[in-house]
């Protein structure tokens, strides 16, 4: 029964753990290891199970994200098997972060695809008279997340592809693994490539700029499998083109790979894919036979936690060919586009390649 004023208390008042309200009014006592237990505790981590179960067993499964910079779930288990996918749509402008929160067992068997979820990439250069610089690529969407506090707030998006001249895109709000033994998780999309330049002709345009990948957090309370693939690649920018004896538009900046991280408390099975590479530069168009011209400058990759890598130069002179674009930085950089090649004009320069993503599967030891 519950503790009351003047009442004497007996040993039944006295509980080891909770049911819920059925337990109200009664006093909490240690465990038999000395501890309070966790049914005491307003939880934080794993959410409350208020969505149900996710369970995929076959074909696609598609979630809207209308147009939000941030989806958070709360499952009771998710499960997606061999040969299903778990996939997004409509994702903001400037990139989606997906949080999903699981007080069961999360099992993944099958795929979940978070392409195309980050920043968008800017459009090439059109020829108009002289070069068109293509427009920069949208800075990725990034927060810092406490996960006990269930709270977040937005960062100041930074990282986009810019039309670079050689120079190394910047990278996006990079991961700090010191944030998280602060309770704080950095969460991040990949930026978009920028577009790249055109060159002085029709029809020598400048390739439009890769997409980034989105950003994905789950926490799990149970048993953790991961067996299938994780795909977080960002879109490989597009290639110039060449109009009739000019020189060659510019290939335009890769996406920049996206962020899957996994939070676990329970035991683990983790011979997952992880797919997270920044996306490819887009290649310099060849020169077609003319009286002269210059070179057009690709577009740079766009920032994830690693920069992207810069756009290949502009030729000031006739008859050279495109330099090719950098590749990205970190262990998963896109690969910068090729250089055109050169006729009487010269060639358009390639891409750079997109910064690369990254996973982290990681037992939780710090959130309730």
């Amino acid at each position: 029964m519950a503790i009351t004023a003047g009442q004497d208390i007996l040993a039944s008042d006295f509980i080891s753990s909770s049911a819920g309200a059925a337990d109200a009014g009664k006093a909490p006592k240690l465990n038999s290891v000395g501890r309070l237990d966790q049914s005491f505790i307003m939880h934080g981590f794993g959410g409350d199970g208020s969505d149900g179960a996710l369970n995929i067993t076959s074909g696609t499964t598609t979630i809207d994200l209308a147009s939000a910079n941030l989806l958070v779930k709360n499952y009771s288990s998710i499960n997606i098997s061999s040969g299903a996918t778990l996939a997004f749509s409509n994702p903001a402008s400037n990139g989606s972060v997906i949080i999903s929160k699981c007080t069961g067992a999360v099992t993944i068997a099958g795929t979940i695809d978070i392409r195309n979820l980050g920043a968008t990439g800017g459009v090439g250069g059109t020829y108009s008279v002289g070069y068109d610089l293509g427009a920069a690529g949208t800075a990725g969407y990034g927060l810092l997340y406490n996960s006990s506090a269930s709270t977040a707030a937005a960062l100041t998006p930074t990282g986009s592809g810019q039309q670079t001249n050689g120079a190394t895109a910047t990278p996006g709000i990079s991961y700090n693994s010191n944030s998280l033994y602060s309770r704080i998780i950095s969460l991040t999309c990949g930026s978009g490539g920028s577009g790249g330049t055109a060159s002085n002709a029709t029809g020598s345009n400048g390739g439009a700029g890769g997409r980034g990948a989105g950003s994905m957090l789950i926490e799990c309370v149970g048993a953790l499998s991961i067996t299938g693939t994780i795909q977080a690649t960002g879109t490989a920018g597009t290639a110039g083109t060449s109009g009739s004896g000019s020189s060659g538009g510019a290939g335009g900046g890769g996406g920049g790979g996206g962020q899957f991280i996994v939070l676990y408390n329970s035991t683990i099975t983790n011979s997952g894919t992880y797919n997270i590479s920044g996306g490819a530069g887009g290649n310099g168009a060849n020169a077609t036979p003319a009286s002269g011209g210059n070179g057009s400058a690709g577009g740079g990759g766009g920032g994830s936690y690693y920069a992207g890598g810069g756009g290949g130069r502009i030729w000031t002179s006739n008859g050279q060919a495109g330099n090719n674009g950098a590749a990205g930085s970190g262990s998963n950089g896109g690969a910068g586009g090729t250089g055109g090649t050169a006729s009487t004009a010269s060639g358009g320069s390639g891409g750079g390649g997109g910064g690369s993503g990254y996973s982290i599967i990681l037992a939780n030891t710090i959130f309730v």
